[in-house]
């Protein structure tokens, strides 16, 4: 839930959120504590019944979002992952949690918590090696 003000507030809460989103890239703390929320996020959604998630389709949440009154950055995509980002980002998945013969080229479902649990390892090696 982000912060938000009545529209012409003077203290108009919503554009300084705005400032914030547009500030550099994510500190190492930032990415320490994404991390950690996506672990406790992978931690919960594997105790669902159904986990597919599809990096291409599903991963197309722009429209969501300014349903939602967000600003989104400029050149922002509605759509998911490319097939070939997808096909990238699964292959990776499967070298680092060590099955590596899993991997099938061409699929782009993934169940949701091991991506999420990949990205938090991503994350966290960026977070603290910089």
């Amino acid at each position: 839930m982000r912060a938000t003000a009545p529209a012409g507030d003077a203290g108009d809460v919503d554009s300084s959120f705005r400032n914030v989103v547009s500030s550099p890239p994510m500190t190492p703390a930032d990415k320490r504590l994404a991390a950690r929320l996506l672990q406790v996020a992978e931690e919960e959604f594997g105790n669902h019944g159904c986990n597919d998630f599809d990096l291409v389709a599903d991963g197309g949440m722009l429209t969501a979002k300014l349903s939602a009154g967000w600003a989104p950055r400029s050149g922002a995509r509605d759509e998911g992952m490319l097939a070939s980002e997808a096909d990238d980002l699964r292959r990776r998945f499967y070298a680092w949690n060590g099955d590596p013969e899993n991997y099938e080229p061409g699929k782009t479902y993934q169940p949701d918590f091991a991506a999420m649990g990949f990205l938090a390892h991503l994350l966290e090696e960026e977070g603290l090696g910089e």
